[in-house]
C-alpha cells in the first residue's frame, strides 16, 4: 500500500493509467475467486449457503469496482 501510495500519488495521465489497470486487475482476481467460491459451494453435496453469501459478495465487490472505472 505505501509502495502504491507513494508511485501513483502525484497526478498525471500516465500514473492514472497505471493504477486503472493495477485497481482493474484486483477486480479481475475478485470475480474470478467469487465464481469459484460460487461454484463450489453450489457443487457441494449440502449446498454451503454462507460459502454462498461469501462468493456473491466478492462478486459484486469485484463488480462493482470494474462498473465504476468506466468512463
Amino acid at each position: 500500500m505505501l509502495w502504491f501510495g507513494k508511485k501513483f500519488s502525484t497526478p498525471s495521465p500516465r500514473a492514472e493509467r497505471q493504477a486503472w489497470r493495477i485497481m482493474r486487475g484486483l477486480y479481475t482476481i475478485l470475480i474470478v475467486i467469487g465464481l469459484v467460491f460460487l461454484v463450489v459451494s453450489l457443487a457441494s453435496s449440502p449446498v454451503k449457503w454462507k460459502s454462498v453469501i461469501q462468493a456473491l459478495i466478492m462478486l459484486a465487490l469485484g463488480s462493482g469496482g470494474i462498473l465504476s472505472q468506466r468512463k
